[in-house]
């Protein structure tokens, strides 16, 4: 699935269930997915699921080609407003006449799948069509003994589970179409236009007044490219994303919209190979978002908006046989902010079997329009939310130096990561009843990424491990701690098989996935409010295995059993991981 994809592209990721909104979401060294721009086909796509995410369930893994990643605030080209780092989803395109493919996947909890797509390429002409459905019930969680304990300032416990607790997971009736078209004019003048519509129908039965939620998100994704020679290119595209939420009433009554994101973004881009060694990439882009949301003032219907005009430049530099180095400045001049430039610099070294590397980029986060504008009742829980117009962006200073030795059958790869982010936004409580968006001072994060493998050609065998170790701390001022909600370990490790037998190609993954407890400090804790706690941490257990079969294996047949020991924990207070969970899936390709 898109999680286990994404916990190999990004060691250190944290994915859970949020609550409220009951939609996934993530951590990404210690920092929320707010803090990591997700792109698909190189488009900033807009939208809000869960507590500043992307709505993940918009993303259909069936029409994935490949993921590419850039950690940390490193991408000129993508924005420093990810400070986390930047992942681009790169989606399928037919590359034959006639392509289809077809899947099926069923799960408890009656969940289920059905995918399908069709497409062609012809000498100028190239068309994909894709189609999902998925489908699956509500159910409950129940926690085990001792897993959560919630403090307050010295230490006395408030709150713990010595009883079992248990917590829902909505279900979801979510399909999705996408459409991605191509036309080459000449051999120079290339056109492309994708377009999807994806709607999600959570299912809450816990809900006592019968409202239910719908999702539902229109992009628009228009791209020209004109090759000017064999070493020089220009592209203009234009990405707009208009994603809502919707109150659905059991008496038949019209749906209101409670929620609408609507982004566009115009970007010209220039790429050309100077000589041999100079690569230069540069462009512009204006971005546009305009919010109504819940969040704000429901009865006022308010809508808010921003532009931010952008100009990057970035030249990749050879400097030998061996060495390379990638220099640009990313300029943003926002329509309430104004100018910031952030400045990134890399270096590559191989020798052999071996590379070294190293970078530092600084990161830059403006306020989202909720932090800014929020006034928001969270209801059952007695206090509000406020947003603050007076906050001030994020930034950061990142640094990352690292190493990767890969032979025919070892790869070993250490890296270690250092962040330091100033006027840092969180909600904090200054009343009982009462939040607001506050820049509450400095975030410190620090730690060491770790992945191998051993390719056992042999057997087909392959042992791997993908290991993180950080700390974060954050500095109020008055208070520092390293009590920050962030674990001091995430690990996945295990062994992969891949063989042959009687002409079916045959393959596994049995592996564990481990996270450390951790522990968050209220820096605003008084005696009759303290939201301090504690989460003791896990290691789940799961294997996957399939087969593939017919003259070109074109036919597979997969099975996945996950948290086999069906242990249960959080990784956040709100909502328990899921249980013991079995999937099996059906794929034909033509």
């Amino acid at each position: 699935d898109f999680q286990s994809l994404l916990e190999f592209a990004l060691p250190g990721l944290q994915f859970g269930v949020a609550h409220g909104s009951n939609l996934p979401e993530l951590k990404f060294q210690g920092a929320a997915g707010g803090y990591v721009l997700f792109l698909i086909d190189g488009e900033r796509i807009g939208g809000e699921g869960a507590n500043g995410n992307i709505d993940f369930d918009r993303i259909d893994i069936d029409n994935i080609a490949r993921i590419e990643v850039v950690k940390g605030a490193m991408s000129t080209l993508y924005g420093a407003q990810a400070m986390g780092g930047v992942v681009n989803i790169i989606t399928k395109n037919a590359d034959r006449p006639l392509t289809a493919d077809v899947t099926a996947r069923w799960g408890n909890k009656n969940e289920m799948k059905y995918a399908a797509s069709v497409g062609t390429k012809l000498s100028r002409f190239s068309s994909l069509t894709s189609v999902s459905y998925r489908k699956r019930d509500p159910y409950t969680v129940q926690d085990e003994e001792g897993q959560i304990t919630e403090t307050n300032k010295d230490g006395v416990i408030i709150r713990d589970t010595a009883d079992k607790k248990t917590s829902q997971v909505l279900g979801y009736d979510a399909w999705s179409v996408c459409e991605r078209l191509g036309y080459s004019f000449t051999d120079n003048l290339k056109a492309e236009l994708a377009g999807s519509y994806y709607r999600n129908n959570l299912q809450d039965p816990y809900e006592s007044e019968g409202v239910q939620n719908r999702n539902e998100t229109f992009s628009l994704n228009p791209k020209l490219t004109y090759i000017l020679n064999a070493n020089h290119a220009l592209t203009l595209s234009y990405m707009l994303d208009d994603y809502s939420k919707h109150e659905i009433y059991a008496d038949d009554a019209p749906d209101r919209k409670t929620m609408e994101d609507f982004t566009n973004n115009v970007r010209l881009n220039y790429s050309g190979k100077l000589n041999e060694k100079h690569i230069l990439t540069a462009g512009l882009e204006v971005y546009t978002q305009r919010m109504k949301h819940y969040w704000f003032d429901k009865e006022a219907n308010l809508e808010y908006k921003f532009q931010n005009y952008v100009l990057y430049l970035q030249e990749e530099w050879k400097i030998a046989e061996q060495f390379s180095l990638v220099a640009g400045v990313r300029t943003d001049c926002h329509s309430d902010y104004g100018f910031h430039a952030s400045p990134k610099i890399s270096m590559l070294y191989r020798l052999g079997d071996f590379a070294l590397r190293g970078g530092y980029g600084m990161g830059f986060r403006l306020p989202t329009l909720k932090e800014l504008y929020a006034s928001y009742q969270m209801g059952g829980f007695g206090f509000m939310i406020y947003g603050n117009p007076d906050l001030k962006p994020e930034t950061s200073n990142n640094f990352e130096v690292g190493a990767r030795w890969q032979s025919n059958s070892i790869m070993l790869d250490a890296a270690m990561f250092y962040s330091k982010a100033k006027n840092y936004i969180q909600a904090l409580s200054i009343s009982p009843s009462l939040s607001r968006y506050e820049n509450v001072g400095e975030a410190t994060t620090y730690g060491l990424e770790l992945t191998g493998s051993y390719d056992i050609k042999s057997i087909g065998l392959e042992p791997y491990v993908n290991l993180t170790l950080m700390r974060r701390q954050f500095d109020y001022g008055d208070v520092e701690t390293y009590k920050t909600a962030t674990p001091a370990v995430i690990a996945r490790y295990g062994i992969r098989w891949n063989g042959e037998a009687n002409g079916l190609g045959l393959h596994a993954d049995a592996y564990a996935r481990t996270i450390s407890k951790t522990e968050y400090q209220d820096p605003s804790a008084t005696a009759r409010s303290d939201s301090s706690y504690r989460l003791g941490g896990a290691t789940t257990f799961n294997l996957t295995g399939g087969v593939t079969f017919g003259d070109q294996k074109q036919y597979g047949l997969d099975a996945g059993f996950y948290n086999i020991f069906d242990k249960a924990y959080r990784e956040q207070t709100a909502i328990y991981e899921p249980g013991r969970y079995l999937a099996i899936k059906l794929n034909a390709k033509f």
